[in-house]
């Protein structure tokens, strides 16, 4: 929305802001990836091993939040999907009556 006063929704920002959220979600993606890979128990060496475990530990609760970030995501996206779809559709019916309103004239 370029005026404050405006309600009509920039259907180039919704894409633009579609595009940031697959951007965002491919990052939390990676992070998904990266979370999901174990800490063995001896990562720490043979007097730290418990570290390791406990490492393990937070490392599987984190793996848990990050992938209900992604479904979030997920979520988010295809609801802003929705709505510019929503919005270039109405678009295109108000053009498509106006041309139709014009035409008889």
């Amino acid at each position: 929305m370029n005026d404050k006063n405006s309600s009509a929704i920039d259907l180039s920002e919704l894409t633009a802001h579609h595009t940031k959220l697959q951007h965002v979600r491919d990052r939390v993606n990676t992070a998904v990836g990266a979370g999901s890979q174990p800490i063995r128990a001896m990562a720490f060496g043979l007097f730290a091993a418990r570290y390791g475990v406990d490492c393990d530990e937070v490392r599987a609760e984190c793996e848990t939040t990050l992938r209900d970030a992604l479904d979030a995501t997920d979520d988010h996206i295809e609801g802003v999907r929705v709505w510019r779809d929503d919005v270039d559709m109405t678009e295109q019916e108000a053009v498509t009556m106006f041309e139709e309103l014009t035409r008889d004239e």
